[in-house]
């Protein structure tokens, strides 16, 4: 009985590593398609979004320093963030970029935080 006992625990111990691994494998966070809060694109986000390596004109730039947050009770609510330096050729800074998914992590939605200079939208915040 005790040997059958333990075949079942190293059946759940293995079953458990193996959805572990899989949750745990690289995922691209950033789709370079940029929107703004209200769903909307301007001149920078547009330039962040180029995917033309050779281009100076935003996109492909690295990202640093990134955080993640997931809702509790709600885990398929991910947000990630780092500081996007797709916007150094805009305005010669980089700016807080902002990612969400809300299936888990299987697509993303790509921002800047809002007021970034050259941010167009009606509601933006005065950038400092």
């Amino acid at each position: 009985m005790s040997g059958r006992f333990r075949f079942r625990s190293d059946f759940v111990a293995l079953l458990a590593l193996a959805t572990a691994s899989s949750a745990l494998a690289d995922v691209r966070v950033t789709n370079r398609v940029y929107l703004r809060q209200d769903g909307a694109t301007d001149a920078v986000l547009a330039a962040c979004s180029s995917d033309d390596p050779a281009s100076t004109a935003g996109g492909n730039r690295q990202q640093n320093e990134p955080s993640v947050a997931i809702r509790p009770g709600e885990t398929a609510f991910v947000v990630a963030s780092a500081n996007d330096a797709c916007t150094v050729p805009s305005f010669g800074d980089s700016w807080q970029g902002v990612y969400v998914s809300s299936n888990g992590g299987a697509t993303w939605t790509d921002s800047l935080l809002p007021g970034y200079p050259g941010d167009t939208s009606a509601t933006r915040p005065p950038s400092r």
